[in-house]
């Protein structure tokens, strides 16, 4: 399985050869962009656009000049996803829109982007809250030509702040077995034992997250946490490479939608 250690460290993409999983938000003012070292993903930011919009901001146009900008100075970048909006109960009541409205315009961004901007790595995302939001979001892909079982890979969001419960767990296995090769968006170590064996690739910011809220400092380091700070997310990073392991996914061949 890929992992990808999240960050919001901009300056660390040329310095480390762990895989990471970057949005496009903190390049947004950057005049140069660094390359980074080895392969990584970057993220749209959703979260946080409808966190603080309570809608996208930007058109699918202007989002995906953006993406292509910061992914040109970062080179390696795998993929991307859509404009996708998550589903969580509280983010339904932000936006007024229904569970169903946002899977419409996450299938709407994704199907626009690769037929308008196809120079891109794209990547569906599939949204929902329980299960049966998920598969009514697939068969909406479905509908508009799009065989999410033959993706190379596939998103699946709404899932991050419940990633180590059992009502999760259903959802991933029912997904896996449906044929989808996915990627679980903030997916830890608790998560990853209960769902890593049928997960594609997974990434995670809870180095930083936990750093901050549990106030941890390495050992002769001198700042307020290392929420912050490298070698504690190299040190988590390996960590959670670690302890999961023993998590083997299935191998599959598939070809990019």
């Amino acid at each position: 399985m890929d992992f990808y250690l999240g960050t919001h460290m901009v300056n660390w993409a040329p310095m480390v050869d762990i895989p990471l999983f970057v949005s496009r938000v903190r390049y947004l003012d950057r005049v140069s962009i660094p390359e980074m070292r080895a392969e990584g993903v970057e993220d749209g930011g959703g979260y946080s656009q409808l966190m603080l919009h309570n809608r996208w901001s930007v058109s699918d146009d202007v989002y995906a000049e953006q993406m292509r900008r910061s992914s040109r100075g970062l080179k390696r970048v795998r993929w991307m996803p859509p404009r996708d909006w998550m589903c969580e109960p509280w983010m339904v009541r932000k936006t007024g829109l229904t569970i169903e409205e946002h899977q419409r315009r996450t299938v709407e961004s994704y199907c626009y982007l690769i037929r308008e901007h196809s120079d891109l790595p794209w990547i569906p995302v599939i949204q929902g809250y329980y299960l049966d939001d998920y598969l009514r979001c697939w068969e909406m892909y479905d509908h508009a030509g799009v065989d999410l079982a033959k993706c190379a890979i596939v998103g699946v969001g709404t899932l991050c702040r419940r990633q180590d419960t059992k009502e999760a767990e259903i959802i991933i296995n029912r997904l896996f077995e449906d044929g989808l090769t996915m990627h679980g968006f903030g997916f830890k170590k608790d998560g990853l034992r209960r769902c890593g064996a049928m997960l594609k690739s997974a990434d995670s910011m809870a180095w930083s997250f936990g750093a901050r809220r549990q106030k941890i400092r390495l050992p002769g380091h001198k700042h307020q946490t290392c929420a912050n700070c490298l070698e504690y997310a190299t040190q988590w990073y390996h960590e959670t490479l670690e302890a999961i392991s023993a998590y083997v996914p299935r191998a599959r061949t598939l070809a990019w939608c």
